[in-house]
């Protein structure tokens, strides 16, 4: 069998190879680039690259053709039209058209923007909440950084009213904390991602505190949110007060102690097995503790669960036995008395004397 020259097989490289999949030469080429060659719908797209091989479009994937009919249809569509047409997409096929509508976003009219990120604010209970030890964000936060895309694309004249419009239109209210997330700008966030000037985020957490605390007059955000309430209760008093927040629950939890437990469930998060990948409870922490602190008196807390679990938290075991409710109780009053021991002043030390070794309980 002939075989070819080396200098046949370096023209067929230079030739062929790197036109059509760059990355095999000494160039490094980022994310950009995947964008770019999706937009063009290159063999070395790795949303592209199945579609070569197959008479059609692969199973899971999405036609350009269809994807183009309908955000077409969104954008005439009437609200309860365009939940019509989201419908049709299970959750499971919800990632893929995010991530198609993320991959061609740029290439939208202008026009298309504002209709398509109201249509997907408002239809969040659509979408799948993901869990899982290897799960980042998940789809939900996909269509929240879709969404402030869709925002750069609107003139900055008309983009911040098209914004407040997103803002009040995303549901659930866990649909709304993402949107807000990516629509407003941190300083961590490359200067590219910004939606609008910084001065214009105490508007958009005013404007979507409104709305939580208005939920929360009717049910409890903690009952209403189950785990997504610590993310609520962060954006209501960041756009609002603690002091509000703080005279709500004392108000629920002065008329009904037990509630309590509810609302410090909230907090604690998941843990996966290594070996299973099941959920397991994870414990309260230090840092959680810090973060409720932020909207009610640990004091307080601390009197309220005293009061209905009794002596036994005169000692409080951090590794405990019992119901959820139980152990958070007394995590939580663990952790608040090395709170409260860290605050008193230290006592002058003898000189020659040393200082008391540092223990693990911090971390807690």
């Amino acid at each position: 069998m002939p075989t070819s020259a080396p200098e046949e097989r370096e023209q067929v490289r230079e030739r062929l190879l790197k036109p059509l999949f760059p990355r095999t030469s000494n160039s490094m080429y980022g994310g950009d680039w995947e964008e770019k060659w999706a937009e063009e719908q290159r063999i070395c797209s790795a949303r592209y690259f199945k579609r070569y091989f197959v008479y059609g479009v692969p199973e899971g994937d999405i036609a350009d053709s269809h994807l183009a009919a309908l955000t077409e249809a969104l954008v005439a569509a009437d609200p309860d039209e365009q939940r019509s047409l989201l419908s049709v997409y299970s959750k499971r096929a919800m990632p893929q058209l995010i991530q198609a509508l993320r991959n061609r976003v740029d290439s939208l009219n202008e026009a298309f923007a504002l209709p398509i990120a109201i249509a997907l604010a408002r239809n969040g209970d659509l979408l799948p909440c993901e869990r899982g030890p290897y799960v980042l964000g998940g789809t939900m936060m996909q269509a929240g950084i879709l969404i402030s895309q869709l925002m750069r694309r609107i003139p900055m004249p008309e983009r911040q009213a098209a914004v407040e419009t997103v803002v009040q239109a995303a549901s659930p209210l866990k649909m709304g904390s993402e949107c807000v997330r990516w629509l407003t700008h941190s300083s961590d966030r490359h200067e590219q991602h910004r939606v609008l000037p910084s001065e214009a985020n105490e508007i958009i957490y005013r404007l979507f505190a409104d709305r939580i605390c208005e939920a929360n007059a009717a049910k409890p955000i903690f009952e209403q949110a189950g785990g997504d309430a610590p993310h609520l209760y962060w954006y209501w008093q960041k756009g609002r007060s603690k002091e509000e927040i703080e005279a709500s629950l004392r108000l629920l939890f002065d008329a009904e102690p037990a509630r309590m437990d509810d609302f410090l469930g909230t907090y604690i998060g998941e843990g996966w097995e290594v070996e299973s990948g099941l959920p397991v409870r994870a414990d309260l922490r230090r840092e959680t503790y810090e973060a409720i602190s932020l909207l009610i008196s640990p004091n307080y807390i601390s009197a309220n669960l005293r009061s209905r679990y009794g002596v036994e938290l005169d000692d409080p075991q951090y590794h405990q036995e019992g119901t959820p409710a139980r152990i958070t109780a007394h995590q939580f009053v663990f952790i608040h008395q090395r709170a409260l021991a860290e605050q008193q002043p230290q006592p002058d030390m003898e000189p020659g004397s040393e200082a008391p070794s540092e223990t693990n309980e911090r971390d807690f």
